[in-house]
């Protein structure tokens, strides 16, 4: 018998895998629908030559001895190396500007004032801002996670920074910055990297994706499968087993407590445990028994659905070098109203394109 199943080989149930296997002891089975495990770490070839990723581009704060790179290291026991992207990382491209992005404790205001010279002030009040929005976050962020160490009550927070943090994207650049709304196009094109528009983002959100490649971006070498491939040999090494291939139609239920799982075969596995990393929707109202009281279901039955974006993938037939392109990430965008464009994405079908990201792994 298993101690824990994880249903599900994203990043999440990788992450819970490894970590019970290794910290706790636990016999973990790990069950993935799709033929291959890592969810969007997984990759594909074609022609027999071509590999893709079909989710991740790139990650911040991988440099050695980053936070971020300690639980990545100890994920994937130490078994992944992660590869600096060029000093330009991001180029954010408009029909009359372009910003290029660059890494370092200085990059992104040089970035941005290099774009925009007359500009100084409105963008150290946003840094300022970004880091006051960004030091009332982490004591909150600490408290989640180590609730017994951290006991700041919320009232000692600073103020200033707690309010800019739950105001829209928008609303927040449009007081930091209020007379040049192409500093302000420029400033929220990352909005792919979390897929809301300014209008209807948190500025929290935003602050923590921009801080998050302050030292520029990384990828996996070798391909982001190499995370999955991994993390597996840390749950086998534990006595533990990966399956993918291997749908699960139902979460077990007895007197209230999860048992198990079935698979689309019909058969039954228990466990101690069930680790669920299919998604609230799925496993709410797919995976548990409909007889299941949840108070949220009504909110999880009524909840939007998700941005959705097309990717295509291109094969070259010589080096991106060839192009001038040394591994930076291109954002396209064909105006600077970020909220049309999601408003407007469905217009794509009718081949129109708002925005356009290209990235080269």
């Amino acid at each position: 018998m298993f101690d824990v199943i994880v249903i599900g080989s994203g990043m999440g149930g990788l992450t819970a895998a490894s970590l019970l296997s290794q910290l706790a002891g636990k016999k973990v089975l790990l069950l993935e629908k799709h033929k291959k495990l890592g969810g969007f770490t997984h990759t594909f070839k074609r022609a027999g030559k071509y590999k893709f990723d079909v989710g991740l581009h790139y990650v911040g704060d991988m440099q050695p001895g980053a936070p971020s790179r300690h639980v990545m290291d100890l994920v994937t026991a130490k078994q992944v190396n992660w590869l600096p992207m060029p000093d330009v990382y991001d180029v954010f491209r408009y029909p009359s500007f372009e910003v290029r992005m660059k890494k370092g404790p200085t990059g992104l205001r040089d970035s941005l004032l290099a774009s925009f010279p007359s500009e100084a002030e409105s963008i150290d009040r946003y840094l300022k801002a970004m880091r006051s929005v960004l030091s009332s976050i982490n004591p909150l962020l600490a408290k989640a996670f180590l609730p017994s160490l951290i006991s700041t009550p919320l009232s000692l927070l600073p103020t200033r920074g707690r309010r800019l943090a739950l105001m829209t994207t928008e609303s927040a650049l449009e007081k930091l910055i209020p007379h040049n709304p192409h500093l302000r196009a420029a400033v929220a094109s990352q909005w792919g990297d979390h897929g809301l528009s300014p209008e209807k983002s948190a500025f929290m959100i935003h602050c923590i994706i921009a801080n998050h490649y302050a030292n520029g971006g990384f990828y996996p070498d070798g391909g982001s499968d190499t995370i999955a491939s991994t993390v597996k040999k840390v749950i086998e090494k534990a006595g533990g087993e990966v399956r993918s291939g291997t749908p699960v139609t139902q979460i077990l239920v007895e007197n209230g407590k999860a048992t198990g799982v079935r698979l689309e075969s019909g058969v039954e596995i228990r466990a101690h445990w069930i680790v669920s990393n299919a998604g609230a929707r799925n496993t709410f109202l797919k995976l548990l028994p409909a007889e299941t009281p949840l108070k949220f279901r009504p909110e999880l039955e009524n909840f939007p659905p998700g941005t959705g974006f097309v990717t295509l993938f291109i094969g070259l037939k010589t080096t991106p070098a060839t192009l001038g392109l040394r591994g930076e990430n291109y954002w396209l965008f064909a105006h600077e109203d970020h909220d049309r464009i999601l408003r407007e994405q469905d217009e794509l079908a009718r081949g129109q394109v708002g925005m356009a990201y290209v990235s080269f792994a």
